[in-house]
């Protein structure tokens, strides 16, 4: 997989962020201090909604491999192929759909699913639906129940606390 593609899937796992917004994420949207990266809209880039500007906290993982590629960077661009042109749609969309192959996951493998694999992966670690809307720039908590997916066996944690609530076991009086 080429490598800056590679650094791309990478971004849009650990940050949740739509193509678009990864793709033309700059390094004046990058803050090293604060650890965030700000979407934004500009005068080449317009964000979904006005919903769809915010900040997102940088992983640890996500900083360091910023880290790495600032000293080399050879546009505005974080995210660029190895030659520093812009990341494209459907080049990306290409590798992604041959990787999945390859691993022999389902066909219908697209880059939205980064985003949904985000947020599943915040709702199963127990974070808040609330604060996943922001992090993803959604308008209503509606529109992010549909990407945080439950897996059926962590519903079973959620009633454990019921559990001899009551001991039918003993006999009632009369």
């Amino acid at each position: 997989m080429p490598e800056g593609y590679r650094n791309f899937f990478f971004g849009l796992l650990q940050t949740g962020m739509r193509f678009a917004e990864l793709a033309n994420l700059t390094w004046a949207d990058v803050d090293f201090q604060r650890r965030l990266l700000h979407v934004r809209s500009t005068e080449s880039f317009k964000t979904k909604t006005s919903n769809s500007e915010r900040a997102i906290p940088m992983t640890k993982d996500l900083y360091k491999l910023l880290k790495q590629l600032e000293p080399n960077r050879k546009t505005d661009l974080v995210f660029t192929t190895k030659s520093g042109t812009q990341i494209k749609e459907r080049k990306a969309l290409s590798i992604c759909k041959a990787v999945a192959g390859k691993a022999k996951i389902s066909s219908n493998a697209f880059l939205h699913k980064f985003r949904h694999t985000y947020a599943t992966i915040l709702v199963q670690r127990g974070e808040r639906l609330e604060d996943i809307k922001k992090l993803l720039g959604h308008s209503s908590i509606t529109e992010t129940e549909i990407y945080a997916h439950h897996k059926p066996d962590q519903l079973h944690d959620k009633v454990t606390h019921l559990d001899n609530l009551i001991d039918l076991d003993k006999k009632g009086q009369s």
